[in-house]
């Protein structure tokens, strides 16, 4: 079974430790990896990892044995036969005979040099192929799918799942999405899923980021057999390549140093695996990191197959692809394109805008800002000056700052440290496009149409201003530039006159119902309100002690925008029913892992902060047992057998 050691939404690093070498000893492969296609015709380098081949005894590293197609099958490799003598590396699955490749795709075989009868069927294989010991593998075909998923979803012996014909279905864009989501779903993350034929650099991402595992090489020998040389977003032919082609790889420092016509194809070949090697590198590198997304926008600029399967996930599949998206990154989010308008993160910012947040009782007047470069806002030269203005009116505590901005709509400034919108940064060129307009003014809508405001002022230049079009009795104080003396100046008038029959409020008052309105967005509005009821907040902004009669309940972590929680706190969110992962009631020495979760709240996603308990002996109450950070969602822990769910902080001893 397949064990995640680090992941990012559904792209995730899995140990697969199956298979045995000649002399016993357990190995296995990292995902997502790149099988590479092994005959006698197609050596592979020594830097391949895992191969894939019908003839198992020409690999010494970890080899997955495929067994021709229906016409020609292979004997089964069982354990201890005399056959399986002839592994030289850990046999990690035999996959019964199959489609690999679309009907009437023989021209492409003819120029790999392959045998279409190794890798071509004109039908689907007949039930019955037996995998010997290995029976850890299932082909999944469109066209029975359903029947398919239902033998594999009561099998938990299963580690491998080939999605037939995929190099076909990778051609229909939405088609594609739809059933690597199927599968996903049905399937769960513990299952390994391998889309063969489709290892070409540029999709690496996009596949990884679609939660599938493994690809081949495939693609990369029928671009060399076509004189071609790959890059991760482009294809250029080898005649094309003129003296200013600059690649350090080994191959290309030949072919520049002189090699010879009759070589061409190694050295295409082994450049296109080298680009390939590269790629995927990077692409584990950035899930470890958090930042593959931002890898896949640029890799799919100018593939417009690809851009469409990432507006599909989008589109059509955002509420499952969002169960595993983190709650938070260390890593800027970079929303260059369009298409990150669209992405989790942002998505579900607004969306638990209109969900999670309520308007302080403090907020009388509202006054809309322009975002910032640096974040927070409120550490910005700009919000600087902006708050020294604010500071300035007579009641400046009855005042709601909230920033308009791409691509997140609005931002409360009790909000500012909430991910993403402390951790992004777009392109600033003084141009929005129109989708950018839409999705500040619908989250501008829905605040007005569910809050009122006495008045409403937008600190906005004349170049923004057109944020506001459309609503009513709205007051333009930010002039020419709003960071000018004259600008703040009449800034500061506004408001004085704004706030004048607005009845004043504490500072304490105001910072704890600002507080709780992160609390609320964080945990929900119950929860949140119940870890702040009655407390106190002390330390610098913004890393602040919650504090209840000398007792810490939790800290506001200002990296990351969240609030960590301490045993006290945790009591508090456990009486709420939320973000709670249910235990055998043992003692806790360390972290949570999977086998030991009995139930979790399936609204935690990564990096949330959870409450560990355990169900009283009667079970009709529930024991704290922990707090900590979840290191899986909450669906995952439900499903895994693998794996950390939970990164406990503090524990009861």
């Amino acid at each position: 079974m397949p064990e995640t050691t680090a992941r990012d939404g559904l792209a995730r690093i899995q140990k697969w430790e199956h298979g045995k070498s000649t002399e016993g000893k357990a190995e296995g492969i990292a995902t997502p990896e790149l099988l590479f296609v092994q005959t006698p015709r197609i050596p592979v380098p020594e830097e391949a990892r895992t191969v894939i081949t019908a003839d198992p005894s020409l690999s010494e590293t970890p080899v997955i044995y495929h067994r021709g197609n229906v016409f020609s099958p292979r004997a089964v490799l069982d354990e201890g036969s005399s056959t399986s003598k002839a592994v030289k590396g850990a046999l990690m699955a035999q996959i019964p005979p199959f489609q690999w490749l679309p009907v009437g795709i023989s021209g492409y075989l003819k120029g790999l040099e392959i045998e279409s009868a190794e890798f071509f069927s004109e039908s689907k294989p007949s039930k019955g192929f037996e995998c010997g010991d290995m029976d850890n593998v299932r082909v999944i075909y469109e066209s029975s799918m359903d029947e398919d998923l239902k033998s594999c979803s009561t099998d938990k012996n299963i580690d491998l799942v080939v999605l037939g014909n995929s190099m076909e279905l990778f051609s229909q864009p939405r088609r594609f999405t739809e059933i690597v989501i199927k599968l996903k779903k049905e399937l769960g993350q513990r299952v390994i899923i391998y889309t063969p034929a489709l290892g070409e650099p540029s999709h690496m991402a996009l596949l990884a980021y679609m939660g599938i595992d493994l690809m081949d090489t495939l693609p990369l020998v029928h671009y060399a057999r076509d004189n071609i040389l790959l890059t991760p977003s482009t294809k250029i032919r080898f005649e094309d390549a003129g003296a200013d082609w600059y690649c350090t790889c080994m191959f290309c420092k030949e072919w520049q140093s002189g090699g010879s016509k009759d070589a061409e194809f190694p050295l295409i070949l082994g450049h296109n695996y080298s680009t390939a090697l590269q790629e995927l590198s990077l692409v584990r590198q950035a899930i470890r990191v958090g930042s593959l997304r931002e890898l896949v926008e640029a890799r799919i600029a100018v593939q417009p197959r690809a851009i469409n399967i990432l507006r599909f996930l989008d589109s059509l599949h955002f509420d499952y692809i969002e169960e595993f998206t983190p709650i938070a990154r260390k890593t800027v989010l970079i929303a260059s394109t369009l298409d990150s308008l669209s992405r989790p993160e942002v998505v579900r910012f607004r969306k638990r805008i209109q969900q999670r947040y309520i308007k302080p009782d403090f907020a009388k007047v509202l006054l809309l800002l322009p975002c910032s470069a640096r974040k927070p806002y409120s550490s910005s030269p700009s919000h600087q000056a902006f708050m020294f203005a604010l500071k300035n009116c007579k009641n400046p505590m009855v005042v709601h700052e909230v920033i308009v901005t791409s691509p997140l709509g609005i931002v409360p400034r009790e909000l500012e440290l909430a991910y993403p919108a402390q951790h992004y940064d777009i392109p600033v060129t003084g141009t929005w496009y129109e989708e950018e307009k839409a999705a500040v003014r619908t989250q501008l809508n829905w605040l007005l149409e569910n809050f009122e405001y006495s008045r409403i002022v937008a600190h906005l230049d004349n170049e923004h201003a057109f944020l506001v079009d459309g609503l009513e009795h709205v007051e333009l104080t930010g002039g020419e530039k709003a960071t000018s003396k004259s600008s703040l100046a009449k800034l500061t008038e506004t408001l004085n006159d704004a706030v004048l029959d607005c009845p004043e409020i504490s500072p304490k008052k105001r910072r704890h119902q600002m507080l709780t309105a992160l609390a609320m967005f964080q945990f929900g509005a119950d929860a949140g309100r119940a870890l702040t009821e009655g407390a106190e907040f002390r330390g610098n902004y913004p890393y602040l002690k919650i504090l209840h009669t000398g007792s810490q309940l939790g800290m506001i972590e200002g990296s990351t925008g969240l609030i960590s929680l301490t045993l006290a706190g945790g009591e508090r969110i456990l009486a709420s029913g939320a973000y709670g992962v249910e235990i055998e009631d043992f003692q806790i020495k360390g972290d949570i892992f999977a086998p030991g979760v009995r139930d979790a709240d399936l609204q935690i996603r990564t990096i949330d902060e959870v409450v560990v308990f355990c169900k009283n002996g009667n079970g009709t109450g529930k024991k704290l047992k922990a707090v900590g950070r979840a290191a899986m969602p909450g669906v995952e822990m439900k499903d895994a057998e693998k794996g950390r769910a939970v990164k406990v902080r503090h524990y009861v001893k």
